[in-house]
């Protein structure tokens, strides 16, 4: 995920944004499912008589059968803003970070290491400025058909009106804390692989993957 020094930072971020933006509208329907079964507190068991969610397929058929096919991309425009914002963000703040760690004398034959911090950083930057994004896209997925949010504007108003900034920013602390070592450990992991595939095939490293 590192490029050349040359390459214009606007376009690795709408690269990034793109990215978000597809793989979000392919897996919304997973991440729906996901909430429904994380919020249940019944026993999620097949077997269960209490449960509404016992397993995924029953899950997936439930839902269908009493929201309809759309109910599956509930919250999609705010995760799809989400997405691409993350996605965009991510991107040219890593470029960003990586640029300047690059000129630091700690960092000097430690290129891995300066892969992780600059994906952590970039990580927790991105996962700060999408946090109420996140927050509305969960409300909505989690509500009941008749819930009181309407749309996500809607949820915005609501949300800021009776809890204020902070509950916009729900859950920021642990978001941030998986986020860090999960966004270093992508760059990380992806450049350390990219040179080993490229020492295999002995192709110069700036053909394929840009400096490390």
């Amino acid at each position: 995920m590192d490029r050349p020094k040359e390459k214009d930072v606007r376009y690795t971020g709408l690269a990034g944004g793109i990215t978000g933006c597809t793989t979000r509208s392919l897996c919304q329907p997973f991440d729906v499912i996901k909430i429904r079964l994380q919020l249940q507190v019944e026993p999620i068991h097949s077997r269960s008589s209490t449960s509404k969610y016992r397993t995924i397929p029953q899950t997936i058929a439930t839902v269908y059968r009493e929201e309809g096919i759309l109910a599956f991309w509930k919250g999609h425009n705010a995760s799809q803003v989400l997405s691409m914002a993350q996605g965009m963000a991510q991107f040219t703040f890593y470029e960003r970070f990586n640029k300047v760690l690059r000129e630091m004398a700690i960092f000097e034959g430690h290129d891995r290491a300066r892969n992780f911090v600059c994906g952590a950083f970039s990580g927790s930057f991105a996962t700060f400025m999408v946090m109420p994004l996140d927050v509305i896209k969960t409300r909505l997925v989690s509500q009941d058909p008749d819930g009181g949010y309407r749309n996500a504007f809607h949820a915005v108003s609501s949300i800021y009106r009776h809890e204020g900034l902070r509950g916009l920013y729900r859950g920021l602390g642990p978001a941030i804390m998986q986020t860090a070592p999960l966004t270093g450990g992508q760059f990380m992991f992806y450049n350390l692989f990219g040179d080993v595939i490229k020492r295999l095939k002995k192709v110069p490293q700036e053909d394929i993957f840009g400096q490390a």
